[in-house]
């Protein structure tokens, strides 16, 4: 099956060489297709449609075969419930913790080395091999699943709420229902010889449905054909925005439309509000009364996320005798900035108001799709010779319990 499908791909890379080929010999001479070309395209392009039907054929064929190999004996069911409609999965869902990854050997062609392929060619048969396989009829790139896992895990370690602990769940359906405990069974003392008395704990599940996030960068033909070093400029580029975005949606998605619902949009989560037009920061109180939030539910901090500007102020505390402030050893949590928070939030009669979010992020969930795909643009490119890259991620984020959670808001400067 692998062969066939290597074989099926490779056929239909060498077709889309050959429309490459007719554009590029059009675009040359700056005229339009003929009505032979034209044709010949045209013709190419069924082809290669038809080659995609048979390699999607092959592909589900395939992943129903890895899928009944996984199964486990009497695992705990995720998957679409089949009172929605859909079937029961028994494969155990792989979170991943901070630090883990999901490609952890990978040691082929970077995001960056694909990217500089695309457009000015290469010798390296591993890029010329991945570009073989991924290209789309459409003149996409859909990256391979060892070089997904890679990318994404560069975006993870970029990722603000993935440095604070967020877990990663794979997802391997547009929708996933993982179990979660909404509350811990209670232990009770029994007499000797009485029944052991009941108490249940409670299960809730997560759902994730995965909703699209897509990033874009230029660059021009001369960079990109001359310039030293591009293909980690690109790839940086591409991960520290998707970076931002996920970091964005995490903390602050509204939940509405195609927005994941972030923590502070969560209308569970804590607050300790500062007062109706907001106040400056002082001390370290605010935090030691969010810590006691979260303790209150059984939850131990990892991090507060805030804005550079309250990172700072922070740094800059001092003492009645001008001493920099000493942290107290009770918040052993990270301080972590992202200028995703806003710094021009109204409160009350403030305008430049601003908010902390402290948090067991263990407890906040990103699903991650690992199927990513590259477009290259080249719109723009007879005006200005810039060529546009779009790589989109299908993702998700979920609150597991908002009391692992609470919003400091009202934060003013000094």
């Amino acid at each position: 099956m692998t062969q066939h499908l290597i074989a099926l791909r490779q056929e239909r890379g060498d077709v889309v060489d050959q429309m490459k080929t007719i554009l590029d010999k059009a675009e040359k001479a700056g005229r339009d297709l003929t009505e032979s070309e034209t044709q010949t395209f045209n013709d190419l392009k069924a082809k290669s449609d038809k080659l995609a039907e048979r390699i999607e054929r092959n592909e589900t064929v395939r992943d129903l075969d890895e899928y009944m190999n996984q199964l486990q004996g009497p695992t705990p069911r995720t998957g679409i419930s089949p009172q929605n409609g859909g079937s029961y999965s028994r494969k155990r869902a792989a979170v991943l913790n901070k630090g883990d990854k999901l490609s952890p050997n990978y040691n082929g062609p970077s995001l960056g080395d694909i990217v500089v392929g695309m457009v000015r060619g290469t010798k390296d048969p591993a890029v010329q091999n991945a570009l073989q396989i991924g290209v789309t009829s459409d003149g996409g790139f859909l990256v391979p699943q060892t070089l997904s896992g890679q990318y994404l895990d560069l975006v993870r370690d970029n990722s603000r709420v993935f440095q604070a602990g967020a877990r990663t769940v794979p997802m391997d359906s547009e929708t996933l229902y993982v179990a979660k405990a909404a509350s811990d069974p209670t232990p009770l003392f029994r007499a000797e010889g009485a029944a052991v008395p009941e108490s249940q704990p409670a299960f809730d599940r997560v759902a994730f449905t995965a909703k699209t996030l897509a990033v874009k960068t230029v660059a021009t033909v001369e960079l990109l054909e001359d310039g030293i070093g591009m293909e980690g400029i690109i790839q940086n580029s591409i991960v520290q925005a998707m970076s931002q975005a996920i970091d964005r949606a995490a903390l602050l998605g509204s939940g509405t439309g195609s927005d994941p619902l972030g923590v502070v949009s969560n209308t569970n989560v804590p607050i300790i509000d500062l007062g109706t037009n907001g106040a400056a920061l002082t001390g370290y109180g605010n935090l030691i009364a969010a810590q006691l939030k979260l303790r209150e539910s059984n939850f131990i901090p990892s991090a507060a996320i805030m804005a550079p500007r309250e990172f700072h102020t922070f740094a800059g505390l001092t003492d009645t005798t001008g001493q920099p402030l000493r942290r107290p050893d009770a918040l052993g949590f990270e301080f972590l900035d992202t200028n995703k928070i806003p710094i021009d939030l109204t409160h009350g009669t403030a305008d430049d108001a601003s908010l902390i979010v402290v948090g067991d992020f263990s407890q906040l969930w990103v699903g991650l799709r690992t199927d990513v795909r590259l477009e290259v643009s080249r719109v723009g490119i007879e005006d200005n010779l810039t060529l546009t890259f779009v790589a989109y991620a299908r993702l998700d984020v979920q609150v597991a319990n908002p009391n692992a959670f609470c919003l400091i808001k009202g934060v003013i400067p000094a």
